[in-house]
């Protein structure tokens, strides 16, 4: 368990920190130039939703950084995965531009800038926890095996891959890396069934993880509806991709969400998975 310090110190810069997303996120919002097509209006979005994500990894960083002893709480692998997925579409967006968002957001560099920071405080999660924590990790209980998720990653990649930059391997990247931040959290949750429950601030790490899955499912919902009123034929698996990586993203995480609104009605956050 936690010493109550530590735990008020994380609690205070989690709090300042959710604060911090809040302003970054309205001014970024609000002060976009919306791109003149129909396509590209809803690409704020797809940068929101990243941003869930790249805040939900910084958000562990700081709560890792308050209380190492949270270390012990964090799958290693999860880690590794998310390295691997953003170093991937980092890529595939920062050298080529068929996945940028075609507003100011993009244009003006803030949604690289989002991927870039999930990629720094994936890297930065996985460093501390090696360096720092590793006295505190239950090695034996964190034992999943990665390779065959991979495996099926990338022949799923290859199968529902895109050609929006017309180029193999960062239309490729691009795809492993969704495939990949899918399964991400399936460590996690095999660590957390482990040990029997998840700490409340890993539980905001998950949580905000399926945010981002259901604001990425309501921006690939509009790109599939302009299509379907353009009468645009899909001329590959591309979009059975994003939805069957999204879905699958919130099946694995449905047992958790449960428990998560559960225990905050009662106040607990010992979370069985």
């Amino acid at each position: 368990m936690l010493n109550v310090r530590n735990e008020a110190k994380s609690q205070k810069a989690i709090h300042v920190a959710y604060v911090g997303f809040a302003v970054f996120m309205i001014l970024a919002l609000f002060t976009r130039t919306p791109h003149h097509s129909v396509e590209a209006s809803m690409d704020h979005w797809l940068t929101a939703a990243c941003a869930c994500q790249a805040f939900a990894l910084a958000l562990l960083y700081v709560h890792l950084r308050n209380c190492v002893e949270v270390a012990g709480s964090i799958s290693i692998r999860m880690c590794y995965v998310f390295v691997g997925a953003y170093l991937s579409r980092c890529y595939s967006v920062f050298l080529y531009p068929g996945y940028t968002p075609e507003d100011s957001l993009g244009t003006g560099y803030v949604y690289h800038f989002v991927e870039l920071c999930g990629l720094v405080s994936s890297i930065a999660i996985t460093y501390h926890i090696i360096a720092h924590g590793d006295m505190f990790r239950e090695k034996e209980k964190d034992t999943l095996r990665l390779w065959p998720f991979v495996l099926a990653c990338a022949v799923f990649a290859y199968l529902t891959k895109s050609n929006a930059n017309d180029a193999f391997l960062p239309d490729f990247l691009w795809m492993f890396a969704q495939w990949l931040e899918t399964v991400a959290i399936v460590p996690q949750l095999f660590l957390a069934s482990r040990k029997g429950g998840l700490d409340k601030e890993s539980s905001h790490f998950v949580a905000l993880l399926i945010l981002n899955r259901i604001v990425l499912s309501v921006f690939w919902g509009y790109v599939q509806y302009i299509d379907l009123m353009a009468d645009r034929q899909i001329g590959n698996y591309f979009m059975f991709g994003i939805w069957g990586s999204n879905i699958i993203h919130v099946l694995l995480c449905g047992d958790f969400m449960y428990y998560y609104f559960r225990s905050l009605k009662l106040g607990t956050f010992s979370i069985p998975i």
